[in-house]
């Protein structure tokens, strides 16, 4: 069996790993090697002083820049209660973050669902306060670190596995995004037969 792989680029900036088998003569189509690592699934901000939920998710994911923003605020957040809820099909746990404005004298919190509360928790590769342009934010170590009490929920209409970020101190510049991504930075690879 022949195994080759090749990149897609994400946004211009991000690559995902593919891979293509060859088992009877000819390869297979490409396919991711982490089927985690893409554009998110569904990608919601929430302005807590409308109460509005809206959905971002096809801006979060392509390369124009400054197009990710709440119509309210004009930020992905800024407020008190403001929150960004990024989800998937399946758990992940990486997110690249691409801010065309970084935020200014905010705080956020990250949390996952447990099918009963959101939990809060302190990514492993650090917290980030959106307060770059290029953000890598590595959530668990590795998938046997993910929560394995991250459940779906129900958010604007789509069941996901969601993470939330949500401001504690409200921003003096709020952050504007450009794209919004679960790809991870595949440094190496390694394969054994």
């Amino acid at each position: 069996q022949d195994r080759s792989q090749e990149a897609l680029f994400v946004a211009g900036l991000q690559r995902i790993m593919k891979v293509t088998e060859r088992s009877t003569g000819s390869f297979s189509a490409p396919i991711p090697l982490e089927a985690w690592a893409k554009p998110f699934d569904a990608v919601v901000l929430f302005n807590a002083g409308s109460g509005i939920y809206q959905e971002v998710t096809s801006v979060a994911g392509n390369l124009t820049a400054a197009d990710v923003f709440h119509s309210t605020s004009n930020a992905l957040v800024k407020f008190v209660g403001d929150q960004i809820y990024l989800g998937m099909d399946d758990r992940f746990r990486y997110i690249g973050l691409g801010l065309s404005t970084a935020g200014a004298g905010g705080a956020v919190t990250y949390s996952y669902w447990d099918g009963f509360n959101w939990r809060g928790f302190v990514p492993s590769g650090g917290t980030s306060y959106l307060d770059q342009t290029d953000s890598k934010l590595l959530l668990w170590d590795d998938f046997s670190s993910v929560p394995s009490d991250w459940h779906k929920k129900s958010i604007s209409g789509r069941n996901q596995f969601w993470v939330k970020i949500e401001v504690q101190s409200a921003f003096a510049t709020g952050p504007v995004g450009s794209h919004i991504t679960a790809v991870s930075e595949v440094q190496h690879l390694t394969f054994r037969r």
